[in-house]
């Protein structure tokens, strides 16, 4: 439940910085939030933190889709072997589970909260990022959190069925233009989701579209990216694409928040982050430091969504972000 009034401020102030592996695994976290999911790799960053005993605090895992993995009792056992409690929560009661579950936190505190993004679905992401900026905008709390990602090994999967949902991924995140008649800048990350990107592109007609395509990491995962989206580089000349690395997440947030910035005055940027989903909290990020000028959409297929029960690959990566008044 959102407690502020249409006349209240959108957002606090929210920073990022930089992290290594180093700071994260010599830090100790008063929360740390977990995915209890069908990928593999959803204990991989958990075992870590539990093996380097960072997590001294309060941890939690949050359950969801366990009817489709074979693995689920194997790593929900593993949590509970592990002091991590586990709730089973809705991604759309998100907001009101944080609002609730700080409702005893000092004001003056200032909370340090590990989140792993890896195996949380984009919904889940986007409730817990939008959370932290309203619990901060009500109470003044000073949220210092981690963003978590263990980056997966490329596995080939079955192509997803049609779009069935193309919009703003959370209703916080939908964006309220200043003026309907601005036009709209659509901002896409690319990912393997083949005809996704090309089909949201034809649903906006936008002014302009960029690209954000990943590289660095596993060949195989750049040839399926470059086949994937074979079609979207062929169907227009003025598209505009900026290479990223998923290992440099901070490098990223600044040129998507530069980018960003350029528009809000004079268009509706729509965020499109398909792809890798450190990529996506990013995006969020962005959006919520622009409330209400720009938005963040989420392409899906629905039931017909092809699911990969993704390992993880060895790296991980890091992200800080900070809520304050």
């Amino acid at each position: 439940m959102n407690p502020l009034c249409l006349n209240d401020p959108l957002s606090v102030n929210i920073t990022v910085n930089p992290l290594d592996e180093s700071d994260v695994l010599s830090s100790d976290y008063d929360y740390s939030f977990f995915a209890l999911g069908y990928e593999h790799r959803c204990i991989n960053l958990a075992m870590k933190m539990m093996t380097e005993n960072t997590t001294k605090g309060v941890s939690v895992a949050f359950k969801f889709n366990n009817e489709r993995n074979t693995n689920f009792d194997k790593k929900s056992q593993w949590y509970k072997d592990n002091q991590i409690s586990i709730v089973n929560l809705k991604e759309l009661v998100i907001e009101d589970f944080i609002f609730e579950f700080f409702s005893d936190v000092d004001i003056n505190k200032k909370i340090s909260i590990f989140l792993d993004i890896s195996s949380f679905t984009r919904v889940h992401i986007a409730s817990f990022l939008s959370a932290f900026n309203q619990v901060s905008l009500s109470k003044g709390n000073h949220f210092s959190v981690t963003l978590g990602y263990s980056v997966a090994r490329y596995s080939k999967t079955d192509s997803d069925g049609p779009i069935v949902h193309a919009g703003p991924v959370i209703s916080d995140l939908a964006g309220w233009p200043k003026d309907p008649n601005l036009p709209s800048e659509c901002i896409i990350g690319l990912g393997c989701e083949e005809g996704k990107a090309l089909g949201v592109i034809e649903y906006i007609e936008p002014n302009s579209t960029w690209l954000f395509k990943p590289v660095g990491s596993e060949k195989k995962f750049s040839d399926a990216l470059n086949i994937a989206n074979e079609q979207l580089y062929n169907f227009s000349s003025q598209m505009k694409t900026i290479e990223y690395e998923i290992s440099e997440p901070y490098k990223t947030y600044r040129s998507l928040e530069s980018l960003v910035s350029s528009y809000v005055d004079n268009s509706r940027p729509i965020l499109i982050p398909l792809g890798p989903k450190l990529f996506f909290a990013i995006s969020v990020i962005v959006a919520l430091r622009h409330l209400p000028n720009t938005s963040v959409w989420r392409v899906s297929s629905g039931d017909n969504t092809a699911i990969c029960e993704n390992r993880a690959s060895g790296e991980n990566i890091f992200l800080e972000v900070e809520y304050y008044k």
